[in-house]
């Protein structure tokens, strides 16, 4: 449904910074054949895959109306203590996010 693009990690290993893209479902069957030459979709501006969707929390504020997330949205994961309560591995979501293109 989604990739996580890893950006950056910090050198104190204390902040996580990630991108989430909406991986659109592809046209054809799972046994057709596949043009390997063809381009596959953009999912630029996505803010879901085959109706699957993540809203905001409308900034914390309630007057503010929920939005939907849309592929590109950054997300920033901090933590006080690396050796304690350790963010993901940068070099584990960089795999994750090569495979789930390739897919």
């Amino acid at each position: 449904m989604f990739a996580l693009q890893p950006i950056s990690l910090s050198a104190d290993r204390k902040t996580l910074t990630i991108r989430l893209y909406w991986e659109p479902g592809s046209p054809h069957g799972r046994f057709d054949p596949v043009d390997i030459l063809k381009s596959a979709g953009s999912s630029r501006d996505l803010d879901q895959a085959d109706g699957n969707r993540l809203p905001t929390d409308g900034g914390g504020n309630a007057s503010s109306a929920a939005q939907l997330i849309k592929s590109g949205y950054t997300f920033v994961f901090q933590t006080t203590d690396p050796n304690t309560h350790p963010l993901p591995s940068f070099e584990l979501l960089e795999m994750q996010w090569y495979l789930q293109r390739i897919v």
